[in-house]
């Protein structure tokens, strides 16, 4: 998966609301990378967790629920 080509540019072309979570400790995909994201997409929520990494949903599931949570809620 590393070695596929970038696109983050068809992030520009989506029409429906997103959420870019990142885990502040994540060695993988960087918060650089999740910002990255969130500012090619035109309607984004970003959560940033700080205790968790890569695998931030087992890492801290409250943390990462929330986000869920209040992103859903936001879409009502």
């Amino acid at each position: 998966m590393a070695a596929r080509p970038d696109s983050i540019e068809l992030l520009e072309s989506a029409r429906v609301p997103a959420l870019v979570i990142v885990g502040d400790e994540d060695q993988i995909a960087s918060v650089a990378d999740a910002e990255a994201m969130a500012d090619a997409l035109p309607k984004v929520t970003m959560a940033r967790l700080m205790a968790a990494g890569h695998l931030s949903a087992m890492e801290d599931p409250r943390a990462f629920n929330a986000a869920v949570r209040d992103f859903v809620a936001g879409l009502t």
